[in-house]
């Protein structure tokens, strides 16, 4: 997890205030009440701060890993287990009951002040009554744009994320011009490359890869609303609450603090640091730490360009990930094995997308926000288990989507989707909300690939093995037998199935070759070619007419031995030659382990 350590003893802590947060001057009385309101409400951050735990030495290894403004980062090796906050004392908790007395009590006597309502919303929600938090939120009568915000805030903390997201747009649309720009701002969420790119958008180019980077970002097209979302928007709520309060924090609100808020999110909790050696005196410091997470904002080329969205290369784990957040309803994300194939039908085309389950023995979690990359050996997900799995394609638009769902209750999920011939965005997801679990893999699908009319080949989809109908099967034969994922072991038989698409009948034969080479060898094949103890790289090919199947569509299966391969990447190629010369070929990547 994410420590932040203060090194720097504030004495004297002072109220700010900002213009885009200040009310409108309001009467002797109703400031009367917001000095007082304003006094509660530090009495119990004060309170809070001194029951905090205390730690040795700040509890990190004293490098920043990350400075941002007064404040060092630094990342838990992977091995340390997640920090985990003590229960509140009993003095906390009667203390916070206090000032939510005093602050109903105060947003009664002042019904149009932003910030009385906006603590008591925040307050109810972090002693867990959501629901009286957005009760509070409808009573708001501050400014409408502001009350639909702190009812966004209220909802995302109850996990009723697709009530938020609706009220969250209400907000954003009656907000000032200058606010509204503010809280669509991306900029602190972005790398400093990409984020002088953002700021060079205007008008609706940026407003498009806005609404794109957000769709994007939701971490399960399973689970309704957008979650990632609501919790940015929550975070500005926070922001907002900040800029003229008291926290555990000990120093003035600032844009640094800002910028930690919106990335990571309010902190999981706070410790005293107890320095050692020649600052044993020197007991003021304290460490924000943040809980585990996953890189869910994609980079914003992804954004700007979702068609190179690659299969590798937006990573939930990704050591580099600037954002993290950790939606409350999952305690585990997968790696995932899977395998997309594409199959032309009419003026459309057919998706497969076969998804595999986590075996019950074990899997590999990756957490990407405390610790980056780092690793934990944890159980498989349990049989029995009810699973939704499905497979998601968009258009980059974001507006239309196609979705196919299944219940599953085996070890894979087979998943078919008819979409138009149109540049898209592919998800494919299985969630277990009984064991809090989930899988993903998102990348781009470019389905006119396939798309006719013309001669073509679908893509190759890899199977157990050529079904008991022989090699001529249907799809729909061999799809019990797809393989999820591209993985194989040496010595194991596998099969190929492909659909050679032509635009007329032509019972002339075409030329099929199937070739297997190897595009690159694990580092123990490498090693001994290195040292002559291993001979070229591995090629063969099979060549042969095809004389039979005199229709527009001709189907194919092959079985393959891999006995002779070794551990390493191997490309299969799939080539078809016409009798005027036309050539079409389709090939699919091995990773053969031994």
């Amino acid at each position: 997890m994410i420590a932040r350590v203060m090194g720097v003893v504030v004495a004297a802590w002072c109220v700010v205030s900002s213009a885009s947060a200040q009310a409108p001057s309001a009467a002797p009385d109703s400031a009367h009440v917001r000095r007082d309101a304003e006094r509660a409400q530090e009495r119990f951050e004060r309170i809070r701060i001194q029951e905090l735990p205390w730690v040795w030495d700040g509890g990190s290894s004293g490098s920043c890993d990350e400075r941002v403004g007064r404040f060092c980062l630094t990342f838990d090796d992977a091995d340390d287990e997640p920090w985990t906050p003590p229960p509140e004392t009993e003095r906390v908790q009667e203390a916070r009951d206090t000032l939510l007395a005093r602050l109903r009590d105060a947003a009664a006597r002042v019904r149009g002040d932003w910030w009385i309502s906006g603590q008591l919303v925040r307050y109810l929600v972090e002693d867990g009554r959501v629901d009286e938090a957005r009760d509070a939120a409808r009573r708001c009568s501050a400014e409408r744009w502001w009350c639909l915000a702190l009812e966004t805030f209220a909802l995302h903390a109850g996990e009723r994320f697709a009530e938020a997201e609706p009220v969250y747009d209400s907000a954003l649309a009656l907000m000032p011009a200058q606010v509204h720009d503010a809280w669509s701002d991306l900029s602190l969420l972005l790398p400093r490359e990409a984020r002088r790119e953002f700021q060079h958008l205007h008008g609706a180019e940026r407003d498009r890869i806005t609404r794109r980077f957000w769709w994007l970002a939701d971490p399960l097209y399973l689970v309704p609303g957008n979650e990632r979302r609501t919790e940015h928007a929550s975070r500005l709520v926070m922001n907002r609450l900040q800029e003229r309060a008291w926290s555990p924090e000990r120093t003035r609100w600032g844009d640094d603090l800002k910028e930690l808020l919106l990335r990571y999110g309010w902190p999981s909790g706070w410790q005293h640091v107890r320095r050692s050696g020649a600052y044993a005196l020197d007991r003021s410091g304290s460490i924000t730490r943040y809980g585990d997470a996953w890189a869910f904002l994609p980079p914003l080329d992804d954004a700007r360009h979702p068609e190179r969205i690659s299969e590798d290369g937006w990573r939930l784990d990704s050591t580099s990930a600037r954002t993290g957040y950790a939606p409350p309803y999952v305690e585990r994300f997968d790696s995932v094995a899977y395998q997309v194939a594409l199959f032309r039908r009419g003026d459309s085309v057919l998706v497969i997308g076969v998804l595999a389950l986590p075996r019950d023995d074990a899997a590999t979690v990756r957490f990407a926000s405390g610790s980056p990359g780092a690793r934990r050996r944890v159980s498989g997900w349990r049989t029995g288990e009810p699973v939704q799995a499905a497979l998601f394609i968009r258009g980059d638009s974001g507006d239309a989507m196609v979705s196919v769902r299944d219940s599953v209750d085996r070890p894979r999920a087979v998943l078919r989707a008819r979409v138009a011939p149109v540049p898209s965005v592919v998800s494919l997801e299985a969630f277990s909300a009984a064991g809090r679990q989930a899988v993903r893999v998102r990348f781009a699908l470019d389905a006119s690939r396939v798309a006719g009319p013309g001669v073509a080949l679908s893509d190759v989809l890899l199977l157990d093995d050529v079904p008991p109908g022989g090699v001529s099967p249907t799809l729909d034969d061999v799809l019990p037998l797809a393989r999820a994922g591209t993985l194989v072991h040496a010595g194991e038989r596998i099969a190929l199935y492909w659909e050679l698409y032509r635009d007329r009948e032509q019972p002339a034969p075409v030329s099929v070759e199937v070739s297997v080479w190897e595009a690159r060898a694990g580092f123990g094949r490498r090693l001994a070619r290195a040292l002559h103890l291993a001979g070229a790289p591995y090629r063969t090919q099979l060549e042969w007419d095809e004389r039979s199947g005199a229709g527009p569509v001709w189907r194919r299966a092959l079985a393959l031995q891999l006995g002779q391969l070794r551990e390493g990447s191997y490309i299969v190629r799939v080539r078809a030659r016409l009798p005027d010369g036309r050539v079409v070929e389709r090939s699919r990547e091995l990773q053969v382990r031994e």
